[in-house]
């Protein structure tokens, strides 16, 4: 994960403090449309504003999306929990620039 402040952040993450594994949802819209996409199709997301971001899929396809919980404001942060066990580190959406998701 890289952080807007030029860090990085690397472990099992838990997305907006409620999804950490492959077969929960993300959610967002883009105009008319609901998206809601299983994290194990998303290798990137990109935070584009404080309520957008760009979801990068397998296969290459991206989408900007917004007007979500899982893309905005109200977004929780994220939980990152070291390889090692240590505790689990709160990041903030306002924090994050860019997640990469090494799912199988």
């Amino acid at each position: 994960m890289h952080l807007e402040d030029g860090t990085t952040a690397a472990g099992r993450l838990v997305y907006d403090m409620d999804e950490g594994f492959a077969w929960d949802i993300f959610n967002g819209e883009t105009g008319d449309l609901d998206h809601d996409i299983p994290f194990t199709l998303i290798t990137r997301i990109e935070r584009t504003g404080d309520e957008t971001c760009r979801v990068h899929l397998r296969g290459g396809r991206a989408l900007d999306l917004g007007d979500n919980q899982d893309t905005g404001q109200q977004h929780g942060g994220v939980l990152v929990f070291a390889a090692d066990g240590g505790s689990a580190r709160h990041i903030p959406w306002s924090d994050i620039r860019e997640l990469t998701l090494n799912r199988p």
